[in-house]
This record gives C-alpha cells, structure tokens and sequence, in this order.
C-alpha cells in the first residue's frame, strides 16, 4: 500500500521537479536536524515507558517521534522494551 501511495506521489510531479542540488547555506541546517533528532529520541523514549500524561498523547507522540526517526513507535517500543528485560 505505501508503495502505491509513493507511485501516486510521485506521479504528480515531473523528474526535474525531484532533482537534489545542494546550496551552500542549507548546511547551516545540520544543526538544527541534529537537535530536532535528539528531541525525537528522547520523545519516543519517554513515550515508550509512558510519561506522558495520557496513553493516546504517549502513543501520538510515540508515532510522530517514530516517523522522525525512520524506525515506528512499535518496534522502537518492544525492542525498548526487551532491552529493559
């Protein structure tokens, strides 16, 4: 299904408009997608061991961290989870 979803995507846009040319000042984003990995880290964490005040708000941000991390709240939580055993 995500594979189809990604073809759908893909087919909105020329190639040219996929293209990757690197500008100078974008470096100074690296940074910045440090930090915000950092702070996804430690939200999928605490989202896995429940800190968060509300299940829902644990498993939301959970996922959203997940996204970010390019890894999914589940697996990140049971492997979490085993680590802890």
């Amino acid at each position: 299904f995500s594979a189809m979803l990604c073809w759908l995507a893909y087919s909105f846009h020329s190639p040219d408009f996929y293209s990757f040319s690197l500008q100078g000042w974008e470096l100074l984003l690296i940074p910045l997608g440090i930090y915000a990995g950092g702070i996804s880290a430690v939200a999928i964490h605490n989202a896995s061991h429940g800190s968060f005040p509300a299940p829902w708000l644990n498993r939301l941000c959970g996922h959203i961290a997940g996204m970010h991390q390019l890894w999914g709240y589940f697996g990140w939580k049971f492997i979490h989870m085993l680590h802890h055993q």
